[in-house]
């Protein structure tokens, strides 16, 4: 093989090497987005913990790990006529490295949240039966929402049952954030998030976060089919 050929097959690997690198910790994250959503005890929370810290050494991994692309930059000093025989821009190494860099600082942020989050997250309590109270709820509710008017669905007494399941805080919070952006709240609605969360988890008798940060609060594709009827209007 051609030292051109070789050029083209260590550019056109680490464009896939990135790609692979990319899914698998997007997908790894979403994952573990999940998993902080169905904590139910101290096991679900340590497991969460453990997926945290894996994928915070599998990133360390990755970032020490030494490109093809940077030997011929760093050692065989790769001239611009050559970059522009394999077809490629001579900037090419620069940019992918630049890629690379950009997305491994942003996997780390990202993971930084959830432990940050699963810090924060507590265990549901089982065995205490919970009061919703529904009619300290409702009078914030918009009429349509609550199945008033010709052909109008009764949702909230769909969130109601919904809201009788075990969640932790910080699902609880999630959703608190879910009800007060989408639109199905009435004229009553508090001007601050923090004034609904507080008024909701006192009518459904639950615990609240410490620090709510609700750029925090991501609700999961999972949650988000459970409670698909908070759209907006």
């Amino acid at each position: 093989m051609g030292f051109i050929d070789r050029l083209k097959k260590d550019v056109e690997a680490e464009k896939q090497e990135q790609d692979r690198m990319d899914r698998m910790v997007t997908r790894s994250i979403r994952e573990i987005e999940d998993l902080l959503e169905k904590v139910r005890n101290e096991e679900d929370l340590l497991f969460v913990h453990k997926r945290i810290a894996y994928m915070e050494e599998c990133i360390e991994r990755i970032e020490a790990k030494v490109s093809p692309l940077d030997i011929y930059v760093t050692r065989r000093k790769v001239g611009d006529e050559l970059w522009e025989r394999a077809g490629y821009d001579p900037a090419i190494v620069p940019a992918l490295r630049t890629v690379f860099k950009k997305n491994l600082e942003r996997y780390k942020r990202q993971l930084g949240k959830l432990r940050s989050v699963a810090e924060e997250t507590g265990v549901p309590q089982r065995g205490q039966k919970r009061t919703i109270n529904a009619e300290k709820l409702k009078p914030y509710f918009k009429s349509q929402f609550k199945g008033m008017g010709n052909g109008n669905i009764d949702h909230f007494q769909t969130l109601i049952e919904e809201l009788q399941n075990d969640r932790n805080k910080t699902g609880w919070a999630i959703i608190a954030l879910m009800i007060y952006n989408s639109g199905r709240l009435s004229d009553r609605k508090p001007a601050k998030f923090i004034e609904w969360y507080r008024i909701f988890a006192d009518a459904i008798s639950v615990e609240m976060l410490g620090q709510p940060k609700p750029e925090r609060l991501k609700p999961t594709e999972a949650i988000k089919k459970v409670f698909y009827y908070l759209g907006t209007n």
